[in-house]
């Protein structure tokens, strides 16, 4: 499968912020080079996991097999992804030993539109595909 890579536990000991100061804007520099590198990686390995995409109040929800390096990259994912976009929240459910893994991504107002534009989840959605698309898959190539 994939090959997970070690993440240094300081870096989740970082000041948050009072909810009413989060805005809809992404942090472009929270990133260093290796990390977006990575981020690039771990979208499209996740896009080509997802087995279904569905429209939930403020959000979207993904499911995935709940294997045990899907759940690592999926970890991987909540921690960068929150990192240059500290307005979204996610949500990893597992409800049963034998039930797939759902990733809830939700945030304020105007946040299923930036999920729509930013995981290509339009065509996904309307053709009733389970694959997601990023935009960064085509930036990779």
């Amino acid at each position: 499968m994939s090959q997970v890579t070690s993440m240094n536990i300081g870096e989740f000991n970082q000041p948050k912020q009072h909810p009413s100061q989060t805005a809809l804007v992404c942090n472009l520099t929270a990133l260093n080079a290796e990390q977006r590198k990575r981020h690039r990686v771990v979208l499209e390995q996740l896009g080509q996991m997802s087995q279904e995409v569905r429209e939930v109040a403020k959000g979207y929800a993904f499911r995935f097999l709940a294997e045990v390096a899907i759940l690592l990259l999926l970890a991987e994912f909540i921690y960068l992804e929150h990192r240059c976009c500290p307005f979204l929240e996610f949500m990893l459910e597992i409800k049963t030993e034998h039930d797939p893994a759902w990733l809830t991504v939700t945030g304020p107002e105007g946040v299923k539109a930036f999920l729509r534009a930013e995981l290509s989840l339009e065509e996904a959605l309307s053709q009733g595909k389970t694959r997601i698309r990023t935009k960064l898959e085509g930036d990779s190539k």
